[in-house]
């Protein structure tokens, strides 16, 4: 519901088609293994490449948690959308320098990493801040990375840091603070629970307003951006990385996007710290280039991104 109320509250004109897969966190389901949950995946976003030229996928797990094959199948899969002229976007996942740790039943522990899909090269991937805003008037205030300590609730942070299965892809060549493997995230949004996104439901006769946070509602966020701007150009934009590494490389860099520079993905677990990195001008693998400013980065997009 978040996905879908975030979609559509940012680009009300955009058509939205659902694709629902297992959880392997669903105790309803029973044991639902990760190979299983990765085969779901695979057919959904198979199934979505025919449904529109926007993926959002708020999903993924550490990167050690998959093997070759499975890995293989998704870049195939990401390979099509590209060819497709789809943007697949997808959510770096809430647990800061740490891996998603792998279904409950596997026993396994969170790693320092990134997460799958995200970190896969031909996906938009989208960590998290927390926004300052007027409360009178919407007024844009500053950003900062988004992490939340053990002692507010947490720990929770927006995942980021650098990939041990991708190389370095040929847009983030030159990137000061990346090496020879892909780092994560690209972009970033509003993830914080305080004040959150605005989901409404219904449910038992009554109707309710939950604050939403997490790179899940930034995943979709970035989403209803990429549709605007599809909107704009009126064509399916695709791959949209390399464009958006042009813009952050340009004169236009300060106008498109938000710089966040502030704060870091550091998580406390309850056995083990697992030291991040410290958010930084430009890219950084926290909060990647920043947040968006739709209305310069929409039709510059148009622009970037060749017909």
């Amino acid at each position: 519901m978040g996905d879908t109320e975030i979609v559509h509250a940012l680009a009300p004109g955009a058509a939205i088609r659902e694709v629902l897969i297992p959880s392997p966190y669903t105790a309803r389901l029973g044991r639902v293994s990760l190979d299983m949950v990765s085969a779901a995946v695979v057919a959904a976003l198979r199934l979505s490449l025919a449904q529109g030229g926007v993926i959002s996928l708020s999903a993924g797990t550490g990167e050690q948690c998959f093997a070759p094959a499975e890995v293989a199948q998704v870049s195939a899969v990401l390979r099509a959308a590209r060819r497709d002229r789809v943007t697949v976007v997808v959510s770096t996942g809430d647990s800061g320098a740490a891996t998603t740790a792998c279904p409950p039943e596997t026993g396994s522990a969170a790693v320092k990493g990134v997460d799958l899909p995200a970190s896969d090269p031909l996906t938009l991937s989208v960590g998290g801040t927390s926004l300052r805003a007027s409360q009178a008037t919407g007024a844009y205030i500053g950003e900062t990375t988004w992490n939340v300590p053990p002692s507010a609730g947490g720990p929770a942070a927006g995942g980021g840091g650098f990939s041990r299965l991708f190389p370095r892809p040929a847009y983030q060549a030159g990137i000061a603070g990346i090496g020879a493997t892909r780092g994560v995230p690209d972009v970033a949004a509003d993830a914080d629970h305080r004040p959150g996104m605005a989901i409404a439901f219904s449910g038992g006769g009554k109707d309710y307003i939950l604050r939403g946070g997490g790179v899940s509602v930034a995943a979709p966020l970035w989403a209803a951006v990429i549709a605007l701007a599809d909107q704009y150009a009126g064509r399916h934009l695709g791959f949209v990385n390399p464009a958006l590494y042009r813009i952050g490389r340009s004169a236009h860099y300060h106008q498109a996007f938000h710089d966040v520079t502030t704060g870091t993905n550091t998580v406390t677990l309850p056995t083990r710290t697992i030291t991040g990195s410290q958010a930084a001008p430009g890219w950084d693998p926290v909060t990647g280039w920043g947040t968006p400013n739709a209305q310069v980065l929409v039709p510059l997009l148009a622009r970037y991104v060749s017909p």
